[in-house]
């Protein structure tokens, strides 16, 4: 609740006295009290404030015009938080239970009444329309969070998915690579005895060995290896880094 609100009470009462006794009574409470002397002005009030219903409404049963209980019923479909009360004589009795049970008023009072059980009455009123209030304000707050629970739910799914795509991609770009180096170990390599054999045999027959083109070769060698390498580690998410000079 608002730190400025001002809560209001609604009474309905034709009889002088009786509104003076309430006046009185309220007085000194921080409350404004709203006095209409039939069920037809109670209505209209509540219409004219539908932002703000009072916290209190209550109501004799007897009224000119619309009965209190009448009154009550309609004032119920306009404010349905207000706390309601219905008072009575006590020769209405009979009458004021039946509409209690009908229209689900929260208390009644036979008039003529004790002021100070009037108060409590009154008190009670307020702070049970003030945590009627809170309760749907909380409730309000958790179906908000909850929508914003499922939102990060979905955004979480979502990820999810992309992670497993990704993982799914990288597994599949190892696979390739440990198929290609399976190929490479498949393949006949020549003994390094067996080269230098051949290097000695070109150098016998005065051939020579063109060590310019021997080291351009294997730095080309060198060079596309690392390629191959640096190529699937981008794919993979990972950085290789030439050693300074470039290959040697």
């Amino acid at each position: 609740m608002e730190p400025d609100f001002q809560q209001r009470v609604l009474i309905v009462e034709g009889d002088g006295h009786v509104k003076q006794t309430i006046a009185s009574i309220l007085k000194d409470e921080p409350v404004i009290p709203v006095f209409c002397d039939t069920g037809e002005a109670g209505i209209e009030q509540l219409k004219e404030t539908p932002d703000q219903p009072p916290s209190v409404i209550i109501s004799a049963l007897h009224l000119n015009g619309m009965s209190g209980g009448d009154f009550l019923e309609h004032a119920k479909k306009i404010a349905p938080n207000s706390i309601r009360y219905l008072m009575a004589v006590y020769s209405e009795m009979e009458t004021i239970v039946g509409t209690v049970n009908q229209i689900y008023v929260h208390r009644f009072f036979v008039k003529p009444f004790e002021n100070k059980d009037f108060l409590t009455a009154v008190n009670n009123g307020l702070k049970l329309h003030h945590s009627i209030l809170e309760h749907k304000q909380l409730l309000k707050t958790a179906k908000q969070q909850n929508a914003k629970l499922y939102d990060l739910n979905c955004e979480l799914v979502e990820v999810k998915k992309k992670h497993s795509t990704t993982v799914q991609s990288l597994e599949k770009d190892i696979s390739a690579l440990n198929e290609e180096i399976s190929h490479l170990d498949t393949k006949p390599t020549l003994p390094l005895k067996k080269l230098e054999e051949i290097i000695q045999t070109c150098v016998d027959s005065g051939e020579g060995v063109d060590v310019e083109k021997l080291e351009a070769l294997f730095s080309f060698t060198v060079q596309t290896l690392f390629d191959r390498f640096e190529e699937l580690a981008f794919r993979s998410g990972f950085e290789m880094k030439m050693p300074q000079g470039g290959p040697e």
